[in-house]
């Protein structure tokens, strides 16, 4: 599809495509996307208000710790097809799933993703879904 179609069709309908910037929703949160090695969507975020972070990589940048309460990642794909998520893992030890930032207050999340790439094919690594609920009082995320 290639990512200039893929941004046509979602400002189309009316989606909010984040590239190294963030967005107030609500007067309630800032979403904001980091790109690898900076922090330009957290550098401009409301500071007052709860940061979500998105950053494709799972990587961890001294640059962002501390500026947001959670953070949101992909690319992985935990391998996509066994035994990949060795070589993937060797490259990116946060493959899936909830872990804490190395400053000990930013939780993230690695999902594996709903889709493919390459071979339409997923083996030992199942898509998934992520659904993320914040709620008011909560002190960390959890997974069921």
């Amino acid at each position: 599809m290639g990512v200039q179609n893929a941004r046509t069709y979602l400002d189309r309908y009316g989606f909010t495509v984040l590239y190294g910037q963030y967005l107030r929703s609500g007067g309630l949160i800032n979403l904001a996307e980091a790109r690898k090695q900076e922090a330009r969507g957290l550098d401009e975020r409301d500071s007052g208000l709860y940061t979500m972070s998105f950053k494709h990589r799972p990587t961890e940048e001294t640059v962002s710790l501390g500026r947001f309460e959670f953070q949101l990642s992909g690319h992985t794909h935990r391998g996509h097809i066994f035994p990949f998520n060795y070589v993937t893992g060797a490259v990116y030890p946060m493959q899936d799933g909830l872990y804490h930032l190395e400053d000990g207050s930013s939780p993230l999340y690695i999902s594996r993703g709903s889709g493919t790439w390459g071979s339409p094919l997923r083996i030992g690594a199942p898509p998934e879904v992520t659904v993320i609920e914040l709620r008011r009082g909560l002190a960390r995320p959890t997974t069921n």
